[in-house]
């Protein structure tokens, strides 16, 4: 009987993780997704402020609420634009979250838009990648 109980309960416990892995291994899924939102250097995305105020549209800019204000004045800035770049990408409850590209993405998105647009802010862009955490790895990005 002891080793039926056993039996049963070592059953269950591989069930039980092979119902884990599969959960998981479909939440990390490698499809990937176009998103929009709203280029921000790192320093800027992760702080949620600007490292200095560049102008009056920015002195109260909360980039959760307001990414659209962060400028580009900023995103070129030596200490800004090294720090790479990502996305404030805005969520069910209204607020935006902040992804950081991947090493590569940064580059993309310096030499695609950063370097290119004429936007003084609201540099709202649409990428296609595949997000890890909080990091997006992208393939294609565009401005809007």
């Amino acid at each position: 009987m002891k080793k039926k109980s056993f039996l049963l309960t070592l059953s269950i416990a591989v069930i039980i993780l092979i119902i884990i892995v599969v959960y998981k291994s479909s939440a990390t899924s490698n499809k990937e997704t176009v998103y929009t939102g709203y280029v921000i250097d790192q320093m800027c995305g992760v702080m949620n402020k600007n490292a200095m105020k560049m102008g009056d549209n920015e002195k109260k800019a909360d980039f959760t609420k307001n990414p659209e204000k962060h400028t580009n004045a900023c995103n070129l800035m030596p200490s800004c634009g090294k720090s790479g770049y990502g996305i404030s990408i805005k969520q069910a409850n209204g607020n935006y979250k902040y992804f950081k590209f991947d090493e590569a993405g940064s580059k993309l998105a310096k030499s695609d838009i950063v370097d290119k647009t004429k936007k003084k802010d609201n540099i709202s862009v649409n990428v296609t990648g595949v997000i890890n955490k909080d990091t997006i790895k992208i393939s294609k990005i565009s401005e809007n």
